[in-house]
């Protein structure tokens, strides 16, 4: 049984913010490109999410995987995948990991 997908209230504000982002400075056709490969990849994680790498010295049990310019940082279980955090590449990623 393929897992349950769930995006933390702080995961679903930073979909939001790289839309609302993406979209003033590029246009609402480019805005929907990263979430796109975001929503792609978290089908692919649900199946596999140890395919990620465990980051246990930012978080202990978050793992990550970079999507194009953005770090997804999430937890699983057998049968589900948390989405905790979507994060600029460039961004301290310990500092909004609290």
């Amino acid at each position: 049984m393929p897992r349950r997908l769930v995006k933390d209230q702080l995961a679903q504000d930073d979909l939001i913010g790289i839309w609302v982002y993406s979209s003033r400075h590029w246009g609402e056709a480019q805005a929907a490109r990263p979430l796109d490969a975001i929503e792609l990849g978290l089908v692919a994680l649900c199946d596999a999410p140890e395919k990620g790498r465990l980051r246990d010295e930012i978080r202990s049990g978050y793992w990550s995987v970079t999507i194009g310019r953005h770090v997804l940082f999430y937890s699983f279980t057998s049968s589900e995948l948390r989405l905790r955090r979507v994060l600029h590449g460039s961004m301290d990623f310990g500092a909004h990991l609290d």
